[in-house]
């Protein structure tokens, strides 16, 4: 009987983090939230959009009720081309004029600049709308993460130099005898 000899990682395993592009920690999980919101929870944004509309209508603000509901009716008119589900598919019995039961929250009302714009500005990040969770996380890392894959390579680095008997290659095995491949005997 023979051991099997562990086997060096393959280029790619090692070279992962490389051939993702590093965004900083804000984008990167601004872009996460983005892409989570869109694809997993389509009804949120319609929903901020009718929080703020009843925080308006409490102020009686109606420039601000004017606004959300141009708003409402953009994300809810069918976008051209979109491969992605979106609130726009979703149907949904509010209106402007009914009045949900739900308080709105101070960070809900108000918020002007939706996150698929904001990372549009950046120069470093695509278009995220077309990428799924999978292809972003596959494209794309943190910072954070950078860093501590390549802590993670020293660390094995260090443990191949330290056990590197392990993953020596034996040149040839006893066959036939009931001795392993690293001579020891298996009785």
């Amino acid at each position: 009987m023979t051991f099997a000899v562990p086997e060096a990682p393959s280029s790619a395993a090692t070279n992962k983090h490389r051939s993702q592009t590093i965004l900083e920690e804000d984008e990167y999980t601004a872009a996460i939230e983005h892409i989570i919101e869109r694809d997993f929870y389509p009804d949120i944004q319609p929903m901020k959009l009718q929080l703020a509309y009843i925080e308006a209508r409490k102020k009686r603000d109606l420039n601000a009720m004017r606004e959300i509901e141009a708003q409402f009716r953009a994300i809810k008119s069918p976008r051209v081309g979109s491969q992605a589900r979106s609130a726009a598919s979703t149907p949904s019995p509010w209106t402007p004029s009914s009045t949900p039961s739900r308080t709105p929250t101070a960070a809900t009302v108000g918020r002007s600049v939706a996150p698929s714009e904001a990372l549009a500005s950046s120069s470093t990040t695509p278009n995220i709308d077309k990428l799924t969770l999978d292809k972003f996380l596959h494209q794309y890392t943190s910072e954070d993460n950078a860093s501590f894959s390549v802590l993670m390579e020293k660390e094995e680095e260090n443990h191949r130099a330290k056990y590197w008997w392990v993953y020596e290659k034996v040149g040839t095995s006893t066959q036939g005898s009931d001795e392993g491949a690293m001579g020891f005997s298996l009785c």
